[in-house]
C-alpha cells in the first residue's frame, strides 16, 4: 500500500470488511510497502499507524523486503490481509501480487481453515466488465488450484476496485460470504464467487 493513500475511504471499507468476514479474527498484514523509506516524512510511524487504524497485526517480517513476502505470508496463521497498490495480477512487480504467490499463499499448510483477503484494482481495457473481469480471476485461481475457493465484493465499478477473499476452505468462504451478504445488506449483484456457489441468492 502506498502510504499517501492511507485513510482514505478503501481503508474504511477494509476494516469493515474483515469484521464481517470473520469477525473473530485475529487479522494480520502485509503492507507491501516495498517502494518507501521508513524514515521518509511524513510517515514515520506508517506501519504502526495502518495497525491501529484497520485493528489488525503486522506480519512480523519486514514490510519493505519483497524477498521475505512469500514466506511471510505463508507462515502466518492468523487471517490475513494483502494489501498491495494496485492488486492480483500476473506478471507481478512491486504493486502486484501474483496469481502463483497468491495460490501459493493460500495454499499454504499454515493456513487452513483461515481466509486470505486482498485488495484489488487491476484490471484489463478489454471490453469487459468489471464483474466479468473479477469472476475470470477466480476462475483463474481455480485453474492454478482446484482446491482454492475465492469470492469478491465489487467496491467501486467504475475504477475496477474489489476485495477478493480466499481459502482452501470451501465452506469457509460460503459462511464468510453469507454472512458478509447477510450483515451488510448490500445487493447480491456487488458479490461474485468462483462458480462454487459460495455467494447466497437474493430470494
Amino acid at each position: 500500500m502506498h502510504p499517501k493513500y492511507f485513510g482514505e475511504s478503501h481503508d474504511m471499507a477494509k476494516r469493515q470488511v474483515m469484521e464481517w468476514l470473520a469477525p473473530k479474527g485475529p487479522w494480520a498484514v502485509h503492507l507491501m510497502w516495498f517502494n518507501h523509506q521508513r524514515e521518509d516524512p511524513p510517515y514515520p510511524n506508517f506501519p504502526q499507524e495502518y495497525e491501529r487504524a484497520l485493528g489488525v497485526n503486522h506480519l512480523g517480517a519486514d514490510a519493505q523486503d519483497r524477498g521475505a513476502f512469500l514466506e511471510a505470508a505463508q507462515n502466518c496463521g492468523e487471517h490475513l490481509l494483502l494489501d498491495p497498490d494496485t492488486g492480483l495480477w500476473t506478471p507481478g512487480n512491486n504493486r502486484h501480487v501474483t496469481f502463483e504467490q497468491f495460490v501459493q499463499i493460500v495454499g499454504s499448510d499454515n493456513r487452513q481453515g483461515k481466509l486470505t483477503l486482498i485488495y484489488d484494482q487491476s484490471y484489463l481495457r478489454d471490453g469487459r466488465n468489471v464483474w466479468e473481469q473479477t469472476q475470470a480471476k477466480l476462475w483463474s485461481l481455480r485453474g492454478l488450484n482446484l482446491k482454492i475457493h475465492a469470492a469478491a465484493y465489487v467496491l467501486h465499478a467504475g475504477t475496477f476496485v474489489r476485495l477478493i477473499w480466499a481459502s482452501t476452505d470451501c465452506m469457509l468462504i460460503t459462511r464468510a460470504t453469507q454472512r458478509m451478504q447477510e450483515e451488510s445488506g448490500y445487493p447480491f449483484c456487488r458479490f461474485v464467487d468462483d462458480g462454487c456457489g459460495h455467494v447466497g441468492n437474493n430470494e
